[in-house]
């Protein structure tokens, strides 16, 4: 036994139900809908009075409501007698359940008072009436807390040596799970699964083991058998009415602009009257479809939401809508340009459709339909400088690049971490020229493919792209393009791997390299993880015998390791050139709020200080600078809040040089490659310190001495 060791883990008693939580949980307990919980709940609401209003988004009582809690207590314990806390009813509530603050219109979901024997109620009144009164009675108990015991052990054999992942748990204090339909037993068994989902898909563990007892470090144990288990990992689960609720319930709290995210916090899509009702329309109208407890799409509702308006699609807009109708509430803003400018969107969006271009036919992201060019493969005789000079433009090798474009080359598997706008991409563009066939590329960012994807076109390279943001016709054609031995290069989103039969497609005609850009979404310990970038591993051995790079400007020494062992390059070269940029001066300065947009313009009357990007925290400060640098110099905002057009314009101006100045939130850079930015300042501090690296690294891209500016 490597290691041992013991944790005890408290879980305190839930908050109280509005009606999304109980929706969930009716769900998640018996199957039902969300119409089907707001039925009961109503019939027990209107019909038997048992339970108060049931349409609400609270989970907290008012004090006045609390004070009747012990003769509502007397009415319906008898049912529960022995599974009460001492002083239930009687002992009062703390803040965690009794709130004037955080009560509206309606409190918390809790039984009346009225007899529950005196009425006939079915089986599913029954049942949901019951759920509300134990949730009641749980607020008076103790946390509920177990134990969990993780056991490491390691087995030597003369080839090799492994580690075994063992946990057991054990309850000290049932607490308020004595409550719980299915009790404490069930809760540590979804623990232990939770906890297990991991090593579970990799074939360690079994859930609800019984670990031996006396059991400790050092101690040596008899292997009895082995047994070879055959697993796979699971695909994404289906949405169920759960958790399309909770995915509604916190629509837009990923949105970057801070106005639009803080707007949509309280409220997400829908109401808690009404997000039962938008699902069953969905299913009414043929867009979603039941299978046992799953709700999945069909064919008519993916093509609505291929054809629909981005911005009809996007939570930005119903965030717009709220932050507006907030300010209307302040009385900063008027109903009446509200109302109208609804009125001009819908007009504007119904009149596009009828004259959209077929997908195929237009430009992506604004990007000019440059036409794709016949393959011209390159002579395998050539070398690399030549091939660097006539097809890239390039005449010399920046540094650290030529001895990794050697080693792909030559066919050998590769890791390269290389800063911020210092050639990644030639590492595998160059040798995927000399290389021959077709070179695919794995990226997460549809911007960076769509960037990518027009330079290469420009330089007379056959390369497309297959993303969400395509229509399906456009992707097919790619696809087929791909089989046709017609691409120099393909990018593909992480998420086309898992679509049925399109790795097989792919398998069909290997590609002659693999590049996997921005590899530090592979390892959870980054700062970027994307849990389908876990499953590229799994799909290389398909792509074999091409070499396979992968490509990331921020990788520490864990995430590198796990890069490594994920994508199974345990034979790669490591290139790692780390994060320094010896051309930008980072800087800091403090400055009051108040004074750092006078700040900046100060900063950027200097010619030589443009152009520049400047990062504000929310929309509202991107649009108001950009405004007061107008005076001085072209000038433009650029957040998620704007329409994808207008943002496409913003975006076109700053790369041809028609602007000098980019007002943005972090819904600008990524894919962007200008590479003569001069200055990147902050008037805020960053999201994180991966995300500040990222920004700061739009600069000085040409190697010239740029500035990164942080004001605090």
């Amino acid at each position: 036994i490597e290691s041992i060791e013991a944790q005890t883990k408290r879980m305190s008693p839930p908050p109280l139900y509005d009606l999304t939580e109980l929706q969930r949980h009716a769900n998640r307990l018996y199957g039902f809908s969300a119409t089907r919980t707001l039925e009961v709940a109503q019939a027990l609401y209107e019909k038997h009075k048992l339970i108060s209003y049931p349409r609400t988004d609270s989970r907290h009582l008012s004090g006045d409501v609390a004070r009747t809690l012990p003769k509502i207590v007397r009415v319906i314990a008898p049912t529960y007698v022995d599974s009460l806390a001492p002083g239930t009813g009687e002992r009062p509530l703390g803040k965690r359940y009794v709130d004037d603050s955080k009560v509206s219109d309606h409190h918390a979901i809790i039984p009346t008072g009225v007899p529950p024997g005196r009425v006939n109620l079915d089986v599913d009144e029954k049942r949901l009436f019951d759920l509300i009164s134990r949730r009641l009675f749980s607020a008076w108990h103790e946390d509920y807390i177990w134990n969990v015991t993780t056991v490491i052990t390691l087995v030597r054999s003369e080839a090799a040596q492994d580690r075994f992942h063992s946990s057991g748990t054990a309850i000290v204090q049932p607490g308020w799970k004595v409550l719980d339909v299915g009790g404490a037993r069930k809760d540590a068994r979804k623990e232990k699964k939770r906890a297990g989902a991991a090593e579970d898909s990799e074939g360690a563990g079994e859930e609800g083991q019984t670990l031996p007892p006396d059991l400790a470090k050092d101690q040596p144990q008899r292997v009895l058998s082995v047994d070879s288990v055959a697993k796979k990992t699971r695909a994404p689960r289906r949405l169920t009415d759960a958790t399309l609720l909770t995915a509604m319930e916190t629509a837009g709290k990923t949105l970057d602009d801070k106005e639009l995210s803080d707007a949509m916090k309280e409220s997400g899509l829908g109401t808690p009257a009404t997000r039962a009702q938008i699902i069953e329309v969905l299913l009414k109208r043929e867009f979603l479809e039941r299978k046992g407890k799953s709700l999945e799409a069909t064919d008519k509702g993916i093509r609505l939401i291929e054809v629909v308006h981005p911005h009809v699609k996007s939570p930005s807009m119903t965030g717009q809508w709220e932050a507006y109708l907030r300010r209307i509430n302040r009385k900063e803003a008027q109903l009446g340009p509200f109302m109208t400018g609804i009125e001009d969107y819908v007009r504007e969006v119904i009149g596009t459709v009828g004259h959209r271009q077929p997908e195929a036919l237009r430009p992506t992201s604004g990007q000019s339909a440059t036409p794709i060019p016949v393959r011209r493969p390159v002579d395998p005789n050539r070398s690399l400088t030549e091939v660097l000079r006539d097809r890239f433009g390039f005449e010399a090798f920046r540094p650290n690049q030529e001895e990794v474009c050697r080693e792909v080359t030559a066919g050998h598997d590769a890791l390269l971490v290389m800063p911020t706008g210092s050639g990644k991409s030639l590492c595998y563009q160059l040798p995927g020229a000399v290389l021959g066939g077709t070179t695919l590329v794995i990226s997460p960012l549809i911007a960076l493919m769509e960037d990518q994807v027009s330079k290469l076109l420009a330089q007379g390279f056959a390369a497309d792209r297959i993303h969400s943001g395509r229509h399906r016709d456009a992707s097919r054609e790619a696809a087929q393009r791909y089989a046709n031995g017609e691409l120099d290069f393909l990018y593909i989103a992480p998420e086309r791997l898992r679509v049925r039969g399109f790795l097989e497609l792919l398998a069909k005609r290997k590609p002659s390299l693999v590049a996997i850009d921005e590899a530090h979404c592979i390892s959870q310990w980054g700062h970027d993880f994307r849990p389908d970038y876990r499953n590229i591993g799994q799909s290389l051995p398909s792509f074999r015998p091409a070499p396979v790079i992968a490509l990331t400007a921020t990788a520490t020494r864990p995430v590198q390791a796990d890069i490594v062992r994920q994508l199974g390059l345990s034979s790669a070269k490591s290139f790692i050139h780390g994060f320094r940029r010896d051309n930008i001066a980072i800087e800091v300065v403090k400055v009051a709020p108040g004074l750092r947009f006078e700040l900046a313009r100060k900063l950027l009357k200097d010619r030589a200080h443009r152009p520049a990007i400047i990062y504000t925290p929310t929309r509202k400060d991107a649009v108001e600078l950009a405004d007061l640098l107008h005076r001085d110099c072209a000038s433009a905002a650029y957040h998620a809040g704007m329409d994808a057009s207008r943002r496409d314009r913003v975006q076109r101006g700053f790369l041809s040089g028609e602007l000098e100045v980019i007002v943005a939130t972090i819904a600008f850079g990524m894919g962007v490659d200008k590479s003569d930015v001069r200055t990147v300042i902050h008037t805020a501090l960053p999201g994180s310190m991966e995300g500040y690296y990222q920004e700061i690294g739009r600069a000085g891209r040409d190697g010239k001495p740029s500035r990164a500016i942080l004001m605090h």
